[in-house]
């Protein structure tokens, strides 16, 4: 036996649950080149990088998924990967407003917090798992 040493074994494809983990981290770099290619002029060399480079979280998707994405074909908007949640959005968002008492400013205010505390949960999720 040559080199000594045990080799590693090496699995033929990605686990499900690290497949997942990389279609997050792929959409979330996707979604983090959004508002840079809004402030960009489209003639500039720098806004061509950010399409290059979110294309490219694309087509990693579709690789490692077989052929699925959260955008629809010819479309850079992400249609299929909305979470579930976001169906009936008019009737949560009406609840909402009814339940800070029809003030739409008070409302806001609240989703916000609530997305700063998860924000700061998943902060500390991740400290603690990786």
């Amino acid at each position: 036996m040559t080199g000594g040493g045990r080799r590693t074994q090496r699995w033929p494809t990605i686990f499900d649950a690290h497949r997942a983990d990389l279609m997050r981290s792929a959409y979330q770099l996707w979604s983090d080149c959004v508002p840079a290619m809004i402030s960009l002029r489209t003639d500039s060399q720098d806004y061509h990088a950010v399409a290059r480079l979110q294309a490219s979280t694309i087509s990693f998707s579709k690789e490692i998924s077989g052929g699925q994405s959260w955008v629809s074909v010819g479309s850079t908007t992400p249609a299929s990967y909305q979470p579930s949640w976001q169906a009936g959005r008019d009737g949560e968002i009406d609840a909402i407003v009814s339940e800070c008492g029809g003030d739409e400013r008070r409302a806001i205010r609240a989703l916000l917090d609530a997305v700063k505390r998860l924000e700061h949960d998943q902060e500390r999720f991740l400290a603690l798992h990786l």
